[in-house]
């Protein structure tokens, strides 16, 4: 009995440790050829891909920054993902950004994709809210998760968010 109850649980860890997945890098979340395709997307700018120099009071480890537009034309969508050395930096990044210069009218979830999320749309009342174009549809998605801040823009000529909660999903399969 005793036997049995300990190679269950070392089953149970190494099953757990097998399926651990790390991501090492931003590289390791861009969208491949086939994801754009698949999306209807074309690539408006290649990613551009940079890595810094990290120290206590440096944690941001790389950087990444991609734009497509969609197949008609309607929407612009850019994909910046940031990988930080610690979980303590990626949520004050997160909290930061996701709430810098928003009013609570255009939050439209939180924590819908994951622990720590913020999906915003762009209303009037956000910090210079007037100046944004009234026929633009601007919407955010922040997401941190693990050592990434990942954050997902689309700007567009009709209210469609749909193409970048697809992207978001496409992108939050990786650390399944």
């Amino acid at each position: 009995m005793k036997f049995g109850i300990i190679v269950v649980f070392v089953l149970l860890a190494f099953s757990a440790c097998a399926s651990e997945h790390h991501l090492l890098s931003v590289h390791d979340l861009l969208l491949s050829t086939e994801e754009v395709a698949l999306l209807q997307l074309s690539v408006d700018q290649e990613c551009v891909i940079e890595e810094y120099q990290t120290s206590e009071t440096s944690p941001l480890a790389q950087s990444s920054f991609c734009s497509f537009v969609s197949q008609n034309d309607s929407v612009h969508l850019i994909i910046d993902i940031k990988k930080y050395t610690n979980e303590q930096d990626v949520l004050g990044s997160f909290q930061y950004q996701s709430s810098r210069h928003r009013s609570p009218q255009g939050i439209l979830a939180q924590n819908t994709h994951g622990s720590y999320s913020t999906f915003v749309m762009n209303v009037e009342e956000d910090y210079m809210g007037h100046l944004n174009d009234p026929e633009m549809y601007y919407y955010h998605l922040w997401i941190a998760k693990d050592l990434f801040l990942i954050h997902i823009t689309s700007r567009g000529t009709v209210s469609d968010e749909s193409l970048l909660l697809a992207v978001a999903d496409k992108l939050l399969l990786r650390f399944a």
